[in-house]
């Protein structure tokens, strides 16, 4: 696991995406994406762990909304608007950067 690059195992059906990412505060999050049989992606926000783990009954999925349904094809834009809507949901705990 690589954090702040996007793993992408598109093997048609299903596909998946990661982004494994550290808040300023600590906090470890995935954004899970996925495709199925047929469109749309959905998308939504893991919270693990200090240690990486989790476990079913405590672990927190939260499904994230998007402006529009995404095909596909639209797999990029879908991980900008992704990105753009968890910036928001975190509001100040930053997402952080790449060697700190």
């Amino acid at each position: 696991m690589e954090l702040r690059t996007w793993e992408d195992d598109l093997i048609w059906c299903p596909s998946q995406c990661y982004y494994y990412f550290e808040t300023e505060s600590g906090k470890k999050f995935c954004i899970y994406l996925r495709w199925r049989w047929s469109d749309p992606w959905t998308a939504e926000l893991i919270q693990f762990k200090n240690d990486w783990s989790w476990d079913n009954d405590n672990t927190s999925w939260t499904p994230l909304e998007t402006e529009k349904e995404y095909a596909d094809s639209e797999l990029d834009q879908l991980k900008i608007a992704v990105m753009k809507k968890v910036v928001k949901l975190l509001k100040d705990d930053r997402i952080k950067k790449k060697g700190d």
